[in-house]
């Protein structure tokens, strides 16, 4: 991704443009929000595939659909394959959740700049090699991305995914505890070395409130150490809408310095393909000083365009960077997911 510095402040008519989409997008709310609509997930999450996850009942079977199961038959395929390989007792029956996933996103900032990126997400899952010990293949990993690129997709430069690919084994607590817990040793394709462990729980505080924290620590020979810890408070109000907070304070040693974002955040899902999350937070780090680094506001609106594997996200947001004196900087993305 690149900028572009402007010595004349762009017009107000761009950040006005952003305030209506967000605006018209927010009127999308008032309509037939049904009472049977699914509830909410319990543990919220900024991820843009909220919406229900069930087929829209067509009959007709057309080439795209044949072209696309074709493809996402013959991934899962190559996964039981490399399953039964590792496994000492296959059993087919278990469900492979093995998946990639291609993304498009073309950001339009204020500025003039366009930007269009695009990446390839592949989770393997091997069911069959343990209850709880499993290899994994991985082509996305969040922890070389800072707290602002994890909530502002136009901040969010993709580059090679291939170098954030990791492959290795991964253990997994039961279930059935009230704290859950994983740990993974792996490589990248860097031949990075590295080790994580996260663990978090749900504490319900009240009839209306619970939350979530979770800590995370990992290291990498190159990168070196790294933690993040982070708490949700989440308090459904109907079935449909649900408002949380999110504090996150993530550390890294090459950095030496702490990353802190705080958010207020709405979610409501408005039919069983779409749904809607409004955003507003803080971010600021402790170095040089302990200093606000930019506010932002955002909102995210994604849609099941068709059947249960393609999904259009929209990302209108306004944030106020220190480097820009405050001055508000406006965005919009677009990212078309087809899954797999």
């Amino acid at each position: 991704m690149y900028q572009v510095e402007c010595t004349r402040r762009k017009p107000v008519l761009s950040i006005l443009n952003i305030i209506v989409v967000m605006l018209l997008m927010s009127l999308l709310t008032i309509p037939n929000a049904k009472a049977d609509n699914e509830q909410i997930t319990k543990e919220s999450t900024n991820d843009s595939t909220q919406v229900t996850e069930e087929d829209d009942l067509v009959d007709e079977d057309n080439i795209i659909d044949r072209t696309h199961r074709a493809i996402a038959e013959g991934a899962n395929n190559a996964a039981q394959r490399i399953d039964g390989i590792f496994a000492k007792d296959f059993n087919k029956r278990k469900k492979n959740k093995s998946h990639f996933i291609v993304e498009t996103k073309q950001v339009f900032e204020e500025s003039g700049d366009k930007n269009l990126e695009y990446r390839i997400i592949l989770r393997i899952d091997l069911p069959n090699t343990s209850e709880r010990l499993k290899l994994f293949f991985n082509s996305d990993s969040a922890d070389e991305d800072n707290l602002e690129e994890q909530v502002l997709p136009s901040q969010n430069d993709y580059g090679d995914s291939i170098d954030d690919a990791s492959f290795g084994l991964q253990w997994d607590s039961n279930p059935d505890k009230k704290w859950k817990s994983s740990a993974k040793l792996g490589i990248t394709a860097g031949f990075d070395p590295y080790i994580k462990y996260q663990i978090k729980r749900k504490f319900r505080l009240s009839e209306n409130w619970y939350s979530i924290p979770n800590q995370e620590f990992w290291y990498y020979q190159e990168d070196k150490a790294g933690e993040a810890s982070s708490i949700k408070f989440i308090r459904p109000i109907s079935n449909t809408l649900e408002f949380y907070t999110n504090s996150k304070a993530q550390y890294e040693e090459r950095k030496d310095f702490f990353e802190l974002i705080q958010s207020l955040n709405f979610t409501q899902i408005l039919s069983p393909k779409s749904s809607i999350t409004y955003h507003a937070g803080i971010i600021g780090r402790t170095k040089p000083n302990f200093q606000t680094t930019n506010y932002y506001i955002t909102t995210n609106y994604t849609r099941k365009i068709y059947r249960h594997w393609l999904y259009l996200s929209i990302y209108p947001e306004i944030r106020f960077p220190r480097e820009e004196d405050f001055d508000e900087q406006a965005a919009i993305s677009f990212i078309l997911k087809t899954v797999f």
